[in-house]
């Protein structure tokens, strides 16, 4: 029986930076790469674990293999370092915040950890063009088959590649496929309309593959798009990244809980809240040079990292203009049991007050939308 194939034409929109055995290497796109992203969109859409197995495999004899494979042609163009040194003239000193003249770059803060120590990570250049082929295995139904390719259109329109992808590095972006159609769009507003429809068809698709229990944690919740877009990469990048580095940075009460902690540790050791910064991801560090103090690390209690619910995309307008996209996710912060430690300190502090001001409504979250991306951004209704 012949196999069914699907050629799908993605464009590197930022730098695509792919980790491996030797990071400093140069970057290679490879199937299981991309394939890891598939899967995690699928959980991100609520994809039910029996179907999760079914479509992309896991151990046993019950359900084996992926029931489709995917080729990857090489990338047009060379590839790119992460200069510091280039992108100075998006340096600039906040007037805004409790520390008037603090610094902040939003193309260094999304790519924090490219250069540190002897990181010189290579990346895939923006504007290179890269060819999937999508193989359907015979065992795979029809409607199984257009879900996954759906699953390719929505990575290449508000997804990424490779390290920082959640922080805009490796967004790519769909350029002409089989079966599916890319957004053509050259505003914003047009962007968001074309989005939507599209969205229907896949929400539609969606419900048969949700039954009996969902595989993730966390689910595509809200999406927000600059109203305004930018001529390149680097300053839709910026906008959107400086914005969420202002905004963390402002944040007084934090400030105010890390320097007690420093200053006054044994005040905490029989209980206290973590600073709210924490949700927005962890390991998150504090330092206060000034005050003469240490770093102070928080992270959770029982676990490395936590990944942040808030997703930088930069999307393509034609082929002249950069749009921001925020893709917001809901889920737990933590598992239930588990709390936030500190490295420099030890101590095990509570999840931060879910609360803003007292209030008893407005998480940071909520609060970040409302204040800093509301204003500049519009919401494409899921």
């Amino acid at each position: 029986m012949s196999l069914e194939e699907v050629k799908l034409d993605f464009e590197v929109v930022t730098p695509m930076f792919l980790g491996g055995a030797s990071p400093n290497a140069e970057a290679e796109l490879r199937p299981p790469s991309i394939k890891g992203m598939l899967r995690w969109w699928f959980r991100a859409l609520g994809g039910s674990k029996e179907w999760e197995d079914k479509i992309f495999g896991a151990a046993g004899e019950k359900t084996g293999r992926s029931t489709f494979k995917i080729t990857v042609g090489s990338p047009t163009s060379g590839t790119w370092e992460f200069d510091r040194k280039k992108y100075k003239k998006f340096d600039r000193r906040s007037n805004n915040c409790n520390s008037p003249g603090i610094g902040t770059n939003g193309i260094v803060y999304a790519g924090y950890s490219l250069t540190l120590g002897q990181n010189q990570r290579k990346a895939i250049a923006s504007g290179s063009v890269f060819t999937l082929t999508v193989i359907k295995h015979p065992s795979l139904g029809r409607n199984e088959f257009e879900f996954i390719l759906n699953l390719f259109w929505l990575m290449g329109h508000i997804g990424g590649i490779g390290t920082r992808w959640r922080r805009g590095f490796g967004s790519i972006s769909l350029k002409k496929g089989q079966k599916i159609l890319p957004i053509s769009a050259t505003t914003s507003e047009a962007w968001k309309e074309e989005f939507r429809s599209a969205w229907q068809t896949l929400k539609n698709e969606l419900v048969k593959f949700t039954r009996n229990g969902a595989a993730g944690l966390w689910y595509l919740d809200k999406i927000y798009i600059w109203k305004n877009s930018f001529g390149s990469w680097e300053e839709a990048l910026n906008d959107i990244a400086i914005t969420m580095q202002i905004y963390r940075q402002c944040r007084n009460p934090d400030h105010d809980l890390v320097l007690g902690i420093l200053r006054n540790p044994n005040r905490y050791r029989s209980g206290g809240s973590a600073p709210q910064r924490t949700t927005f991801g962890m390991p998150i560090t504090f330092r206060f040079r000034k005050a003469g103090t240490k770093p102070v690390t928080f992270l959770p209690q029982f676990h490395e990292r936590m990944a942040s619910p808030l997703i930088f995309h930069i999307a393509k307008l034609g082929t002249t203009r950069y749009l921001p996209v925020l893709v917001k996710l809901r889920g737990p912060f933590l598992e239930n049991s588990e709390q936030i430690q500190t490295r420099g300190i030890k101590l095990i502090l509570k999840k931060p007050s879910t609360t803003l001001d007292g209030d008893g409504k407005a998480t940071i979250l909520i609060d970040f939308i409302e204040k800093a991306i509301k204003p500049k951004a519009m919401e494409v209704i899921l």
